[in-house]
């Protein structure tokens, strides 16, 4: 295997999956109870406020069809770039749908209650999680 600043791959696929997953100790298999759309936004806008310290508002995006967990995130560590470009991420056996997360700044989240800014086609319905 190959040394990244002195971790293999698996040490550092580990590291990653227990900081940016709901699962605790990643070595330990779980068994997961099947979850509702909702309960799957809401687990993972808790696991994003565990590691970001910096998260003020989380938004559930509604998908009608409950297809994408769209979450928009406001948080003092994103850059204010005036960019709306939402990161999407696979599913994975800890969030069992497609998600996607918008990062926005306190100051595009101001902008946006301007109308200055708008979130992407389809996010208009927000639900403060």
């Amino acid at each position: 295997m190959s040394d990244v600043r002195g971790w293999t791959f698996s040490q550092l696929d580990r590291a990653r999956a227990q900081r940016y997953c709901l699962v605790p100790n990643v070595t330990t298999p779980q068994v997961l109870e099947p979850r509702s759309y909702r309960q799957v936004a809401e687990s993972l806008a808790a696991a994003h406020r565990r590691v970001d310290s910096g998260i003020l508002k989380v938004f559930l995006a509604v998908d009608p069809l409950e297809r994408e967990v769209r979450l928009v995130e406001v948080t003092t560590e994103a850059p204010t770039t005036m960019e709306v470009l939402p990161v999407r991420f696979r599913p994975t056996r800890e969030v069992p749908l497609p998600s996607a997360v918008l990062l926005l700044s306190p100051e595009e989240w101001a902008a946006r209650e301007r109308r200055e800014i708008d979130v992407p086609d389809g996010w208009e319905h927000l639900e403060e999680l």
